[in-house]
């Protein structure tokens, strides 16, 4: 099971112009899962209070204090920036267990598998999803092309994979990379999503727009491809 890192930078450039800079990532700083509490401005659970209030009577208190009303405040303040910022999911060695194909064009990447339950079986690939959900750590991108397959009916099970097509340059220098290489996610927050699986509820955040970008160890651009509202409309067509 893969390694994510996720960084985000607050910027006022396209996201298209990340990847000019081969030193984009010097300016990034790590970014935790306090995105999702700053999101739903959850007091406790950013400020790391949960252990001072650890009951559902002790937190009803708390939050009728002007010491909440203050974190309260910052949390709004901070969500609002949220919506201006360009988040990053890095994955070392994205396409280092599969090759690139000439009939295709392009390197199909396994992303695991969904058992009947609906949870995600985690292979190469580390990614919390429901229902084949092309997601990554809770964040819903609606426009990536993942496909799934059924390949055990009687267990509702599939494999999910996620092509990312390129031209045989491209395909040549990440492959003399497979060892070396990182890919980033690169998108900006525009919404939240509520997923009903198996009498299961998930929230996904979303981005409707995500910039996949190849590096190697030195931070040159092997590839990068936009996925955005034209991948949405084909998908809209196609259902």
């Amino acid at each position: 099971m893969k390694k994510i890192i996720i960084y985000f930078f607050i910027g006022i450039f396209p996201i298209f112009l990340f990847a000019q800079s081969k030193n984009m990532r010097d300016s990034l700083e790590l970014f935790t899962e306090k995105v999702y509490f700053i999101y739903d401005l959850d007091v406790i659970s950013y400020y790391d209070l949960k252990s001072t209030y650890r009951t559902e009577l002790l937190q009803h208190t708390f939050k009728k204090t002007n010491e909440y009303d203050s974190k309260l405040k910052e949390l709004v303040k901070l969500k609002e920036k949220l919506f201006k910022t360009y988040y990053y999911i890095e994955i070392p060695n994205y396409f280092e267990h599969t090759n690139y194909d000439l009939k295709k064009g392009g390197f199909n990447v396994d992303l695991g598998s969904i058992n009947g339950t609906g949870n995600l079986v985690y292979d190469d690939f580390y990614a919390k999803s429901i229902l084949a959900l092309p997601s990554l750590c809770n964040v819903f991108f609606p426009s990536l092309p993942i496909k799934k397959k059924l390949v055990i009916k009687q267990l509702h099970a599939y494999t999910i994979s996620f092509f990312v097509p390129m031209n045989e340059e491209s395909g040549v220098k990440i492959e003399k990379n497979s060892y070396t290489h990182k890919v980033l996610f690169v998108f900006k927050i525009s919404d939240s999503v509520k997923i009903k699986y198996n009498k299961k509820e998930e929230s996904l955040l979303k981005a409707d727009e995500v910039k996949l970008i190849v590096l190697d160890n030195d931070n040159n651009v092997l590839f990068e491809k936009y996925y955005g509202k034209n991948e949405l409309s084909k998908k809209k067509n196609q259902n």
